[in-house]
């Protein structure tokens, strides 16, 4: 077939047949349709032999690729717009389809929902005593912690394993044991002490408990107690019935029955040693000193006391090991007092009652600790006798504040407030209105947002939508709003604005006149089409109603002309021409047009 180098014009557009190829008047492309309604539309079945490049939309009832894809846009799967695209962070048209593939590639960080990476991992549930369905996880596996290790005989490791020698803590689900390599330190720990072993009774406050001169022994036998009135100065012994020998003279005097006071009273400064029982209904004063184990229904301290040579301001029960530390026991001590006013202690007043443990040991407070009554007993805080409970601790370990019966691990009733950082590591969930004083930083809110916001909400990544915004002043994107409604960016040649009076600058900081409502002097602009005072466009540069008010054609009569540029022959010289050019030579006051041959004059004739 012959080669022709020709070029064909048609007017109105080409078509072949009636269905096969079809150019329309406005350069739209049929293939297969005569109607077509895009730049390129094709019916039926394509074969493209080389590579198509797409840097638009592509839009399939069904896509097909046998080889690796690559995409560099964003993919929108059951998007409900398709004009829109696919959008990462548009949670409003990425709201349907399922994806699904053998394996997965690449950076998770949008996903949402995900619990474990197999279905041997962390599961979902709803926790148990819980009305929120999703409201915990849960693994029947074993869980190792800081270690790349798990172990059959523990169902949480952290660290490594510590009946090893190795530092780290075990937990066993089926004995509820937990053994750690380390030091346990607590506020408090709860439950039965039986097992405990290693306790020395040095490691006690103290050996002896004294009242009022008075010393009780803990924890050790006095073999041979004594009653010493040696130091007794105001009974002469013809007090004493039945006794002819005075006592003063016998530095070891002896009963031959029962001592009967007659309801007298024995006094005196010395001290009494017994190395039996003393039985007694009540003990008042000091000198009572026993080095054995006393037994005492009722035990009350009143006045001052003396403990270990010193003489306290203050009632005081003071606990500690009789042998004074020796076999490797502590040497310290523990002490119930009341009314201390010492300035080491603030809270401690003459109304006040402490408990001190002065060694490195716990302060133990156990609930039934032979675990006899099963789950009944609670911890209760009282104010007054009969008075509403303040708190109340369950032998299951819920803490109620203001609520008797507690129903999860803190139960408040109530207004509570935190001074300090609150940390939560599953959800929060506020039955009726959260109310901050202060400022809320969020990393994602994943719900709505009602009412008014009121603040800055400073965001430096992601996409931020709001569907009404109203700005009593102006917003300043990349910059600060200076006098104006609208500012985009900071620097001047790039600077876009909108003022209070609609006017629009692009890439200027400059009003140049009120009469002007778009001022772009430094750059240029791109249009399809052209419109001046006409509301109907009728070509592509339409300015057959300039000056006009769509609607109201009286307006700006007078200014209804158009000027082209006015330059002088020289300035006509320097210009960059193309064909079509067109000027106004203030030398000749003609209009010139620039052709393939030079600038040529419009005359009149």
């Amino acid at each position: 077939m012959a080669n022709y180098n020709k070029s064909y014009n048609f007017q109105n557009g080409i078509q072949v047949d009636t269905d096969k190829f079809v150019v329309n008047a406005a350069g739209l492309v049929g293939l297969g349709t005569t109607i077509p309604t895009d730049n390129l539309e094709v019916y039926g079945s394509s074969t493209f032999r080389d590579d198509i490049k797409v840097t638009g939309l592509v839009t399939s009832s069904n896509f097909y690729a046998t080889g690796i894809s690559t995409i560099l846009g964003s993919v929108g799967i059951g998007t409900t717009d398709i004009t829109q695209g696919a959008d990462s962070n548009n949670n409003t048209v990425l709201n349907a389809g399922i994806v699904t593939a053998n394996f997965y590639y690449g950076s998770g960080l949008y996903l949402t929902d995900v619990v474990g990476y197999t279905t041997e991992g962390w599961v979902v549930n709803q926790a148990v005593g819980s009305a929120i369905v999703r409201s915990g996880i849960a693994t029947d596996l074993k869980v190792g912690i800081a270690t790349n290790k798990t172990y059959e005989k523990y169902d949480l490791i952290i660290g490594s394993d510590p009946s090893s020698g190795e530092e780290g803590i075990s937990f066993d689900g089926g004995t509820g044991d937990i053994n750690s390599s380390g030091i346990i330190t607590a506020t408090s720990f709860t439950g039965f002490g039986t097992n405990i072993t290693g306790i020395p009774n040095s490691s006690l406050d103290n050996s002896s408990v004294s009242f009022g001169g008075v010393s009780v022994s803990l924890g050790g036998v006095d073999a041979t107690p004594a009653f010493n009135l040696t130091d007794s100065t105001s009974y002469p012994y013809t007090s004493l019935t039945g006794i002819t020998t005075e006592i003063l003279g016998d530095s070891s005097p002896q009963l031959g029955g029962d001592l009967d006071l007659n309801s007298n009273n024995i006094t005196g400064t010395g001290a009494i040693n017994i190395s039996g029982v003393v039985t007694a209904a009540d003990f008042v004063g000091g000198g009572i000193n026993t080095t054995g184990v006393s037994t005492f229904t009722d035990l009350r301290v009143t006045n001052t006391s003396k403990v270990e040579g010193v003489t306290t301001a203050y009632d005081e029960i003071k606990f500690a090991r009789l042998d004074g530390g020796t076999s490797g026991l502590s040497t310290y001590w523990s002490t119930i007092r009341y009314g201390n006013e010492n300035g080491s202690f603030p809270y401690s007043t003459r109304r006040s009652v402490d408990i001190l443990n002065y060694d490195t040991g716990n302060v133990n407070f156990y609930l039934d600790a032979a675990n006899r009554g099963g789950t009944l007993g609670n911890f209760f805080w009282h104010k007054g006798s009969n008075n509403t409970r303040l708190m109340t601790l369950t032998n299951d370990g819920n803490l109620g504040i203001g609520i008797t019966q507690p129903e999860y691990p803190l139960h408040v009733s109530g207004i509570s407030t935190f001074a300090g950082a609150v940390f939560t590591s599953g959800n929060l969930t506020v039955g009726n209105n959260l109310v901050i004083n202060n400022s809320l930083t969020v990393d994602v809110i994943n719900t709505n947002v009602n009412g008014n916001l009121t603040g800055n909400v400073n965001s430096t990544a992601g996409l931020s939508t709001f569907y009404d915004i109203e700005v009593t002043s102006g917003v300043g994107i990349g910059t600060t709003a200076v006098n104006h409604a609208l500012d985009v960016n900071a620097a001047d040649g790039d600077r876009t604005y909108i003022t209070d009076s609609g006017k629009v600058g692009i890439r200027t900081t400059h009003d140049y006149n009120s009469n002007f409502g778009l001022m772009a002097p430094t750059t240029n602009g791109l249009f399809r089409g052209v419109g001046i005072g006409s509301t109907s466009m009728r070509s592509a540069a339409d300015f057959s109603d300039a000056g006009a008010i769509p609607g109201d054609s009286t307006v700006g009569a007078n200014l209804r002309f158009m000027l082209p540029p006015q330059v002088t022959a020289a300035q006509r010289a320097g210009l960059t021409t193309a064909v079509g050019a067109l000027v106004y030579n203030l030398d000749t006051n003609k209009l010139n047009i620039y052709t393939n041959s030079g600038w040529e004059v419009v005359t009149s004739s």
